[in-house]
């Protein structure tokens, strides 16, 4: 039960970010944006709260977190091209991701 509760969550994430990444460009480049961008449709009222508040209190808000709304977006990314980031944010990203793989090889 709980593991087809997940994946009903995260189809609902996914579902989330994809609207967002269509309809808000700028959220392909910045995951903090596409975060903020989820919260307002998911209870726009918790954009003024404290971030601290929100942060620690994600499940009880019915918010994914940060992590769940990034790994939706690098899938969405992965299989959508109209909706990947920019050129130079997509370097960015391929850099950081080589730099990664070469530290956990050590």
């Amino acid at each position: 039960m709980y593991e087809l509760r997940k994946v009903e969550e995260l189809k609902t994430t996914t579902q989330l970010v994809q609207q967002v990444l269509e309809e808000v460009p700028a959220a392909r480049n910045s995951d903090n944006l596409l975060f903020i961008e989820v919260v307002k449709i998911i209870n726009i009222g918790l954009i003024h709260k404290p971030l601290a508040e929100v942060l620690t209190n994600l499940k009880e808000y019915g918010l994914p977190s940060i992590e769940t709304v990034g790994r939706c977006r690098r899938k969405l990314q992965a299989e959508i091209p109209e909706l990947r980031a920019g050129a130079a944010v997509q370097g960015f990203r391929s850099d950081r991701e080589e730099e990664f793989r070469e530290w956990a090889r050590m």
